[in-house]
């Protein structure tokens, strides 16, 4: 695989992560959660 590729996969993987976080509802939890950390 070239590095072109990997940069494409990589992308794809942060774009799906994203859409997962912005799909749950519970993200305002995960925020809390973040700041007592």
């Amino acid at each position: 695989m070239s590095a072109f590729d990997l940069f494409l996969q990589l992308i794809h993987c942060l774009i799906s992560v994203l859409l997962f976080v912005i799909k749950r509802k519970d993200t305002a939890v995960i925020r809390k959660r973040i700041i007592f950390v």
